[in-house]
């Protein structure tokens, strides 16, 4: 769950480096949720793979162009906004539960960078810490 909530996390803001190859200005960037989504996939099995979303998220970007290694990404998902297609009965509640997300107890998700390393001219490796659960 971890490595699947970090991926969607970073599927969030990894975009954002690619904004150094069409000259965008330094600053402080929000995600524009009308244009957003935080859909995952987890593999059911190997049979087939169950998609879900979450709802109500949230994701800042600093960035410099000109020193991209010195720019931070925050992201903020909300485990109770979680909406699943036809989930078996019960299996929402599950997730939402102590076992799982433990949304009442723990209202957020977050992801802070902590280390930004250039990888390649649009591209870059993300280090940071997860709360979840």
């Amino acid at each position: 769950m971890k490595k699947m909530l970090t991926a969607a996390i970073l599927t969030i803001i990894m975009p954002a480096f690619a904004l150094a190859a069409i000259d965008v200005p330094a600053g402080n960037y929000r995600l524009d949720k009308s244009h957003a989504s935080l859909v995952f996939r987890v593999s059911h099995m190997g049979f087939s793979n169950y998609t879900a979303q979450f709802k109500d998220f949230d994701a800042k970007l600093t960035f410099d162009p000109a020193h991209p290694e010195t720019s931070s990404v925050e992201a903020t998902v909300i485990p109770a906004s979680l909406v699943l297609p036809s989930p078996p009965k019960g299996f929402l509640k599950e997730l939402l539960g102590k076992s799982w997300l433990d949304a009442t107890t723990h209202p957020k998700i977050t992801f802070k960078s902590t280390h930004v390393k250039v990888t390649g001219e649009n591209t870059a490796d993300i280090t940071g810490d997860l709360t979840l659960h």
